[in-house]
């Protein structure tokens, strides 16, 4: 059983160009941190929880209503897990978080985010 974050989790349920109407999930079971939580709110998930799916499938009920490129292309059921790790490869961007424990004032902040934004022009510092 793998391991998602609970950022990734909340990206896939929200991506509208996958939840299409042809797109159905069911009998989702999540352990969220060691917990089995059977009807979770994703919306509530921390971005740092640890969660694992027990069970859960999603379905496709036509190929024809699916817009290009979806990562899914089978008619039926697919387990949840296999579903996002499609969907998670076949996403462009990735998020890196970045945690910083420093003595307050012993690093200028704004400086930090320029030297970053400066050495990966192509990245978006956010904070």
């Amino acid at each position: 059983m793998k391991t998602f974050s609970g950022y990734d989790v909340k990206k896939f349920w929200a991506d509208e160009l996958f939840w299409v109407d042809a797109v159905s999930v069911d009998d989702v079971l999540m352990k969220i941190d060691g917990i089995d939580v059977p009807d979770a709110d994703i919306e509530e998930l921390s971005d740092g929880a640890s969660v694992q799916f027990e069970s859960g499938y999603v379905e496709i009920t036509s190929l024809s209503k699916l817009p290009s490129g979806h990562p899914l292309s089978v008619i039926g059921d697919t387990d949840v897990e296999s579903a996002l790790n499609t969907w998670l490869l076949a996403q462009t961007t990735e998020t890196v978080v970045i945690v910083l424990e420093v003595k307050k004032g012993a690093v200028d902040i704004a400086d930090l985010r320029a030297s970053i934004a400066a050495a990966h022009p192509e990245a978006r510092v956010i904070g």
